[in-house]
């Protein structure tokens, strides 16, 4: 199975820079899945759409349960904790 890693910051495409600095500038640091999702420019920024599509349509606490939730069913320690400090903050 292939592999990836998280991207440093400089090796970030351009067409991802703006939305991954934006992710890290509104959650204090850059999760290590968005570092390496932002490999694929094109399916980065139509996911952070999404994302941004489901903030208005559903409130906070609501998508942070929905986020602790999925994690816990998944049985996905990493994501757990990305949702837990999220829903803390």
């Amino acid at each position: 199975m292939a592999r990836t890693v998280a991207l440093k910051p400089e090796q970030v495409p351009a067409d991802s820079k703006p939305t991954l600095d934006t992710f890290t500038k509104n959650i204090g640091f850059t999760p290590n899945m968005m570092a390496t999702f932002a490999q694929s420019p094109i399916a980065f920024n139509a996911w952070a759409t999404l994302l941004g599509s489901l903030s208005k349509a559903l409130d906070v606490k609501t998508r942070d349960g929905i986020g602790l939730a999925v994690s816990e069913v998944n049985g996905c320690n990493y994501c757990l904790t990305v949702h837990s400090f999220t829903a803390e903050h």
